[in-house]
């Protein structure tokens, strides 16, 4: 027999920009969670800071506790400024929070300023719990009958 297990792939994301003290400072929150039944590689979390603006203090968390030497990637064209977090894995129930200032000049689109420009991942991390699938004899020996 074939043993069957299908992994859900949940996560809920959002992002929320607060203006801070000072004129053209900006606190941005990013957060993602993974409420799969297994962890997922290779995540990317995007954001784009507006154009005048620059990013500061970045802090990522994994279930409140602080993650060091994050990968981080920056493009900038006349939109702005495209960030992308690398995370190797996200784990099952795991919470990645990312906090980071903005400031500059010139006028914002706050609902820009407040749009989850969106997570990337690759596959699904394997569960050594999971029981093989069918060994190959048993699928060649299905397919004669």
């Amino acid at each position: 027999s074939v043993r069957v297990v299908h992994n859900r792939r949940d996560f809920s994301a959002g992002k929320q920009a607060l203006k801070v003290g000072g004129r053209g400072r900006y606190e941005v929150l990013i957060l993602f969670e993974n409420n799969g039944d297994t962890p997922l590689a290779d995540v990317q979390l995007k954001d784009v800071i507006p154009p005048g603006y620059e990013m500061t203090d970045c802090e990522v968390r994994a279930n409140n506790l602080a993650l060091e030497n994050v990968e981080t990637s920056q493009e900038t064209d006349a939109t702005g400024t495209t960030v992308i977090w690398h995370l190797p894995s996200v784990g099952k129930a795991e919470r990645i929070d990312v906090a980071y200032m903005i400031k500059g000049e010139g006028d914002i689109d706050t609902d820009l300023l407040n749009t989850f420009h969106g997570a990337v991942f690759g596959d699904e991390i394997e569960d050594d719990d999971a029981e093989p699938e069918a060994p190959a004899e048993a699928e060649e020996a299905f397919q004669q009958v």
